[in-house]
């Protein structure tokens, strides 16, 4: 008996569903944008249209699947409550793949929206952060549909694909915070641009067979928005986005052009493996970072209609290989030395091998950098299937 009172009386404290959330009275965040224009946060939300969250298949007649509404406030918490004045539903969160921040509003400073983000229990440390090319709410208003029903789900597919392609480094909530507490380290976020096109992808065939498509733009990665502290400062133009790649993110599948040796022809090395590594080298009171980068390649392919060998000009083609890495390499330190920040981590790796040439090099980082030297080392161990060229001149004759 005594038994069942105690039950009873444990009963009476369960939860049970208090803070339950309904499906039907939540409006789902896909994409957003934030600008910001003189004191005020200007918030605009892609949401998920509730027929795309019940399994409708997006085609490229019916185009994006979402609604977008926008909104205004004295701070980014404020902006987004105030679009419950226009979205008869919740605005949820925790589905949100991708933020984009305006150009103005990050050079403005982020230190009020990582606040927010840190803060907010709904915003999941692991959403992507994007600074586009311009104002944020214009990228999200005038791109059009692409193969995924969102722009959010399109974000989150370039980020996935930006490493294969050995392109850009996209970064999340997460990154941009630890490297903002980590020193000597500068953070850096992947930039977003609209690129017009007169021909979308998809085109789709009417009732008559004919082929339609329609001219607009479409959402591209460009570059990579360097950033002091929380205020971005420039940007890494798109051709020197790999130098930062070799010594933070080693892009393994990224393709080198090179000469055809004793031609003008241009021949295409995959890299199928790659690894770098930094040294401190002390010498007295003078030190010397020694950039370190090696790894395997293999023909991609070559234009060349002579039927060459390239697999006997492997050493020229490595030296060439070695020299491309090691110019990108340079062209992003160059840039970002002119912008005073290190998204190389230079600093903090100084830190953890020498704490103590760190703390006399600290207040004047990155002017202090050391002399850099190169280790770079390729090797051709591929030929794929052939050895020699396309040999077309002899298939044209006939």
């Amino acid at each position: 008996m005594k038994r069942w009172i105690l039950l009873l009386f444990c009963l009476c404290f369960l939860a049970g569903c208090w803070d339950r959330r309904e499906i039907n009275e939540l409006a789902f965040v896909s994409s957003a944008a934030i600008d910001k224009d003189g004191d005020r946060w200007h918030v605009t939300v892609e949401l998920f249209e509730p027929g795309g969250m019940q399994g409708e298949k997006s085609n490229s007649a019916k185009g994006r699947q979402g609604w977008l509404v926008e909104a205004a406030g004295e701070s980014i918490f404020s902006a987004i409550r105030n679009l419950a004045k226009v979205v008869p539903r919740r605005v949820y969160w925790s589905h949100c793949q991708g933020i984009i921040l305006g150009e103005e509003a990050a050079k403005e400073g982020l230190a009020e929206f990582l606040d927010f983000c840190v803060r907010d229990q709904e915003v999941r440390s692991s959403v992507l952060l994007f600074v586009s090319h311009g104002k944020a709410k214009k990228l999200v208003i005038e791109t059009v549909g692409s193969i995924d029903d969102t722009l959010g789900l399109q974000l989150a597919g370039l980020a996935n694909i930006a490493k294969l392609a050995s392109s850009n480094l996209v970064t999340t909530v997460r990154d941009f915070s630890v490297d903002l507490a980590t020193d000597g380290v500068s953070p850096m976020l992947c930039g977003l641009k609209l690129v017009p096109t007169k021909t979308l992808p998809g085109s789709f065939s009417s009732k008559d067979g004919d082929v339609k498509a329609a001219s607009g733009v479409k959402v591209q990665l460009e570059g990579q928005a360097l950033f002091r502290q929380t205020k971005m400062v420039g940007w890494l133009p798109e051709n020197q986005v790999r130098g930062i790649l070799w010594i933070l993110n080693p892009p393994t599948g990224a393709i080198i052009n090179v000469k055809v040796p004793g031609t003008q022809q241009r021949v295409s090395l995959e890299l199928v493996k790659v690894r770098s590594n930094l040294q401190l080298k002390a010498n007295g009171g003078e030190r010397r970072l020694v950039i370190g980068v090696e790894g395997e390649i293999s023909l991609g392919g070559q234009a060349s209609s002579r039927n060459l060998n390239l697999a006997a000009s492997a050493r020229s083609l490595q030296r060439q290989c070695e020299a491309v890495i090691r110019n990108e390499i340079q062209q992003a330190i160059e840039t970002a030395m002119k912008l005073q920040v290190d998204p190389f981590g230079f600093g903090h790796f100084i830190h953890t091998k020498d704490p103590k040439y760190w703390h006399r090099v600290r207040t004047n980082w990155p002017e202090k950098l050391p002399p850099i030297s190169y280790a770079i080392e390729m090797k051709l161990v591929s030929s794929g299937l052939k050895t020699g060229g396309p040999a077309l001149e002899r298939r044209l004759d006939k």
